[in-house]
Formats: structure tokens, sequence, C-alpha cells
């Protein structure tokens, strides 16, 4: 699937740094990463609900915290429609241009 084929069925959860996240990302996505791990798992069970996907993105085309963050993520929640994004934020900002 792409990712405007997901759309407003996904919450997607930032796994780069704060400073990252601060200066862009995907409209409505939660940061989540491994410095703020607990803080960050509450704001994404809020936004979660069971029919959306879960997309994981960081900043590389293969990118280790992503893996990282989707795996951690399920192990501790259990949920299990969590997904890595190929390609990561510069895949995405490639299908979605600003005006």
């Amino acid at each position: 699937a792409t990712t405007q084929q997901w759309g407003e069925s996904a919450l997607w959860i930032d796994a780069r740094n704060q400073k990252q996240f601060d200066l862009e990302h995907v409209p409505g996505a939660v940061l989540l990463n491994e410095d703020q791990w607990d803080e960050s798992l509450v704001a994404v069970a809020q936004a979660w609900s069971p029919e959306k996907k879960l997309v994981v993105y960081c900043n590389e085309m293969t990118c280790d915290s992503a893996i990282d963050v989707a795996q951690r993520l399920k192990k501790e929640t259990g949920w299990t429609n969590i997904y890595v994004l190929d390609g990561g934020w510069p895949a995405w900002k490639k299908s979605h241009p600003s005006p």
C-alpha cells in the first residue's frame, strides 16, 4: 500500500529525534523514540484506535530506529497492525511535495 492509500486509516509514528520532529513531520504524526519512550507511548495509545494501522518512519531509506520502535511497540502493546514505511521520511516527502 502507498502512503496516499492509507490516509486517515493510519496513525503515523515518527521514530526520529525531537529536533527533527519539531522541524517537520507527517501531519498528525506522534513522536515515539527510545529517548522518552514511556511518556510518548501514552500519546500513541491515546491516538490509537483498533482500525488504524500504525506506520513507523524515520529519516533514512533503511532506518534501524523505525524497525526497533515497531518491534518494541508490538512486544509491549500486543498490537499487530504495525508497519515500517519503506524509504522513511524522504519517501513521504517525495510523495507529498510542498505546494
